[in-house]
């Protein structure tokens, strides 16, 4: 499809290791801006702050003390990104396995072999390194739990989940009346 932006694995593996520079504990790297600055441009709605927010805080899911979560409630859509540090593989089964009314993407980001995670679908167990990517339809049973290494590790629900189809139509909302002529 020509004219389409098209969001490739290498691309999306540079975005999170620039993200990971400009961020610290958290926080949105700061500009040289005046905060009144930011406040008048056309296109500040579109940019969102993540926050650390608790594993356990998501049905299912239980805290593991080498996976920093960060996730920001006001992004159109659910969209975690899970900093992995130095996990061992005593670590498992921190995820339960559940479904969503929604199809999910994950990512495992980091060096080739790096991260190692066991994903299971269904009745179905697959240990996946660095650099892969994993579709989930809605409603299929699925869990994610970190074996070993370091990364990122990344869940995109596409649609409804918390209340994101919602936010996406009054995020497209905000950004027609905030960015006129767009």
């Amino acid at each position: 499809m020509e004219g389409r932006n098209t969001l490739t694995p290498y691309m999306l593996t540079n975005e999170i290791i620039k993200m990971e520079s400009e961020y610290a504990d958290g926080c949105v790297a700061e500009t040289s801006d005046s905060l009144d600055q930011q406040e008048t441009r056309r296109y500040s709605h579109l940019i969102h702050k993540y926050e650390k927010s608790s594993l356990s805080n998501v049905p299912y899911h239980a805290d593991v003390s080498c996976i920093n979560r960060y996730f920001s409630e006001e992004f159109p859509f659910h969209l975690a990104i899970h900093q992995v540090k130095s996990a061992t593989p005593d670590l498992r089964n921190y995820t339960e396995l559940h479904t969503h009314e929604c199809d999910e993407i994950n990512m495992l980001i980091g060096d080739p072999g790096e991260l190692t995670y066991i994903i299971q679908l269904g009745d179905e167990s697959y240990q996946l390194d660095s650099c892969s990517c994993i579709w989930i339809p809605a409603g299929l049973p699925h869990s994610a739990n970190v074996l070993e290494g370091a990364g990122y590790y990344v869940a995109l629900r596409l649609h409804g989940g918390q209340g994101a189809d919602s936010n996406a139509a009054e995020f497209h909302k905000l950004h027609k009346r905030m960015s006129p002529g767009i």
